[in-house]
């Protein structure tokens, strides 16, 4: 079997991962494999903490259907990522969120290839104590047109991503992942990737996400062991 190399980027209030298969002429050889996981996402919606849960399936070969069963309750299908179809996904809608903490316990993903090849996996999910990081400062640097971000130190975060969405929420800029010890960022052409280009006037959401990982997990499957996501969001307009 060839090596493979997967890799997820955080792209949404949690995270919206694009990954990357290395590829050769005998991916029809391949056995299909698949990843899964499910972490919990935390946010403050009209002053309230509430909860969600998103979840991720990535297949070295298309995917045509992924299902998953919760530890109670009826079985719920995945969509097929707008990047990728390797990766299906069900991310919790601002609708979605509820003040209540979500179901530990194990979730069942059901994955079936393009090829008929079906694979199953199960992903534990575990409520945990990370904090919605506070955001203290925002400084716009108009002689080069990037964005300084400051926020608190977080005693249990395994790291941070800052994003810009647009008006409609979708992933104008993504940083790269940062140390649990950074607390300042600035937001410019090679600090991360950029869908596309941010207007002075803009109206944008800043969303700084902190991130734990799922206890144990080797360092080479850490970024498909998260555990747990808190989101703090900032309404900005870009160039002021």
């Amino acid at each position: 079997m060839r090596t493979k190399r997967l890799g997820k980027i955080f792209l949404m209030a949690f995270a919206l991962p694009f990954v990357f298969w290395a590829c050769n002429d005998d991916d029809e050889t391949l056995e299909f494999e698949v990843y899964a996981d499910a972490f919990v996402v935390k946010k403050k919606i009209d002053n309230e903490v509430k909860h969600g849960i998103s979840y991720f399936a990535y297949g070295n070969k298309s995917i045509s259907s992924a299902t998953v069963t919760p530890p109670s309750g009826e079985p719920f299908d995945l969509t097929v990522s707008e990047e990728s179809a390797f990766t299906f996904l069900k991310e919790t809608s601002e609708e979605e969120f509820v003040s209540s903490l979500p179901q530990n316990g194990s979730y069942l993903f059901d994955v079936e290839s393009k090829d008929g090849e079906t694979a199953q996996v199960t992903e534990a999910v575990e409520n945990g104590t990370l904090e919605i990081p506070v955001i203290t400062g925002t400084t716009y640097h108009s002689e080069n047109a990037t964005m300084t971000v400051e926020w608190e130190e977080s005693e249990n975060a395994d790291g941070f991503v800052v994003r810009l969405l647009d008006d409609e929420g979708k992933v104008k800029f993504l940083s790269y992942a940062l140390n649990p010890t950074v607390v300042e960022f600035n937001i410019n052409s090679s600090s991360g990737n950029w869908a596309n280009q941010a207007y002075s006037g803009d109206e944008l959401t800043l969303q700084l996400q902190a991130f734990t990982y799922e206890t144990g997990a080797p360092e080479e499957e850490l970024l498909y062991n998260i555990k747990e996501i808190s989101v703090a969001e900032k309404e900005i307009t870009w160039g002021s």
